[in-house]
């Protein structure tokens, strides 16, 4: 099984908390996913374990799941 670490981050001040954005998130993903995660003001990592998932599957999943407006200033860190 592999696991997949993403981080997001805020890009506004205005952004919801990332205790409240993370929590969107994962509720936006498969819930046969097992997750974890770390938030600090303006960033989350995610580490999602996804059997049977590409690493690049599992990383457009989050990104479809930033496209709720709620989460407009949140988005995936380039690394």
């Amino acid at each position: 099984m592999t696991e997949v670490r993403v981080e997001i981050e805020a890009d506004a001040r205005a952004a919801p908390a990332a205790e409240i954005a993370v929590v969107r998130v994962l509720g936006r993903l498969p819930a046969v996913w097992s997750y974890g995660h770390d938030v600090a003001p303006h960033r989350i990592r995610l580490r999602i374990s996804a059997p049977g998932v590409a690493p690049g599957m599992v990383r457009a999943a989050v990104t479809a799941a930033l496209a709720d407006p709620a989460l407009e200033p949140w988005r995936l860190r380039a690394h």
